[in-house]
This record gives structure tokens, C-alpha cells and sequence, in this order.
């Protein structure tokens, strides 16, 4: 994987890697909140995948090795989460790709879609995604997540090995397990709190997407119920289902050989 380093329109310095095979149908991977790109290793890693496509991942803005800007607003406004993905757009002179996002990343997806629109876009992949603004989409896990914003060090730190723990079970993999705990300690407690007091109103827009959209979710995801997915079906025009049973909410890192393959199909037959 190649490491670039980009800079956002508000200056803000974006790290990505890529593997170099330019030309190729693109892949932009949006990982979630308090991770990096490093949580989608099974795909970056994949045989299948680099061989068939262009594979970009970045660290969001607060996230890995990106920048960490101390002004909410810079996780507030929802416009320059949109230009961090048009950057990379424009830098990698990609003129379209698929989009898959987790968890968090659903709301950048939306948001770049709200301020540049669907052209450059094949399709896209929502795992588990942040997009409708339901309540009773919420599981037992955020009260986890609500711990990871607390203002008591011995809550956070209880809550980040709790954190760790729920989205790898099952998964025998001390590397993956190792990032996320890093990934986890190298968000900053003020890009937490800012992020978590953004608003989600994108159920106008989702409502409208015209591009195919691939619904993932794991069947006992305790942090995004798996009713999320078939709320998601009913609401975007062009979708297709994807539950994993016995999964929770990392799919990818659970089941990774069947969900690549869900995507490598899924990518395919948009660039056919």
C-alpha cells in the first residue's frame, strides 16, 4: 500500500493509502468513528480485491494519522467532511467510485452527496451505517459509545476495552485488535465530543439517491440494530439486502471472505 498525504480545503491534512492501480474501477473505503483505515486490513489485504480494483482508504479528519483540529467546527460542519472526500476525488483524479462506509462514515458519505451531488459516484456500500436519524435504531452498545464521551478518564478507558472487545468478537486476530486500540487512544476526547454533536438529517436525501446502493449489516450488531438495514431498504430507491448472520458490527472483519466477495460482485456488475 502506498501512503499519500493530502491537504482538505480548510487546510486540514488527510492520510490515505492506496494501492497504486490506477485505472482500475475505484474503491473509497470511510471507516468509522475512533478507528482509521487500518480496521479494513481483511480488504486491503485481499487478493481478490487488488487484483480488480483501485483501493483508496483514508483516515478521517481526528482519526489515525490525519489532522486533529481543535475547532469544532471542523466536525461540525458538514461541508468539510464533504470536501475531505472531493479532495480525494480530485487529487487521485478519480472521475468516479464506489463509496463504503461504516458505521460514521455513512454521515460523510451523505454529506459529500449533499454538497457535490451523485456524479462521481458508481455506487455505495452502507455497513452498518449512520444515516437515518431513528432512535430505535440505537442497541445496548451505545450506551458504550455514550461511555467513550465521558468526562471520567476510568469510564473511558473501561469502555474503550468494552468497545474493542464487542466489534472483534469472534475474530482471533491480536493485529486487528491492536489498531483498534490504538486507533481508539489516538482520538482526541474534543474531535469525540464535537463529532457526537453533529445532527443527522439526511433522510430527504437518502430518499432520493438514484446510484445502487449495497445495504451490509450483521444480523446481531448491538450498536446499529440490524432493523437499520431494513428501515434503509424501504427508504432508498435502488437497494440491495445484505444481512450476515451471527455477525455483529464489523461484517468486514467478521465474515471477510463472504463480504468481500458480496462487494467484489456488488462493484463488478457496476462497472459492467
Amino acid at each position: 500500500m502506498i501512503e499519500t498525504h493530502l491537504v482538505s480545503l480548510d487546510n486540514t491534512g488527510l492520510h490515505l493509502v492506496h494501492n497504486n492501480r490506477a485505472g482500475r474501477p475505484a474503491i473509497i473505503f470511510i471507516h468509522g468513528a475512533c478507528s482509521s483505515h487500518r480496521a479494513w486490513i481483511y480488504q486491503l489485504g485481499s487478493k481478490l480485491l487488488n487484483e480488480h480494483f483501485h483501493l483508496i482508504a483514508l483516515d478521517m479528519r481526528g482519526h489515525g494519522r490525519s489532522d486533529k483540529p481543535t475547532d469544532p467546527l471542523a466536525y461540525q460542519d458538514g461541508q468539510r467532511w464533504a470536501d475531505d472526500l472531493a479532495v480525494i476525488f480530485h487529487s487521485l483524479k478519480l472521475e468516479c467510485a464506489t463509496l463504503v462506509a461504516w458505521s460514521y462514515g455513512g454521515r460523510m458519505i451523505s454529506d459529500y452527496i449533499r454538497a457535490y451531488g451523485e456524479a462521481r459516484i458508481n455506487g455505495i456500500n452502507f455497513i452498518a451505517a449512520g444515516t437515518l436519524a431513528r432512535d430505535d435504531v440505537k442497541g445496548p452498545g451505545y450506551q458504550v459509545l455514550a461511555d467513550l464521551f465521558s468526562d471520567e478518564p476510568d469510564r473511558i478507558r473501561e469502555a474503550e476495552k468494552q468497545f474493542v472487545s464487542d466489534l472483534t468478537e469472534g475474530i482471533d486476530d491480536a493485529t486487528l485488535k491492536g489498531y483498534m486500540s490504538e486507533d481508539l487512544a489516538a482520538c482526541p476526547k474534543y474531535v469525540r465530543d464535537a463529532m457526537r454533536q453533529r445532527t443527522m438529517d439526511y433522510d430527504d436525501l437518502l430518499a432520493e439517491l438514484q446510484r445502487p446502493v449495497l445495504l451490509t449489516h450483521g444480523e446481531d450488531d448491538s450498536y446499529s440494530l440490524v432493523k437499520l438495514a431494513y428501515l434503509l431498504n424501504e427508504h432508498i430507491p435502488h437497494t440491495t439486502l445484505s444481512v450476515f448472520e451471527q455477525t455483529g458490527h464489523m461484517p468486514f472483519a467478521q465474515c471477510p471472505q463472504a463480504y468481500n466477495q458480496a462487494l467484489f460482485g456488488f462493484v463488478t456488475a457496476l462497472n459492467a
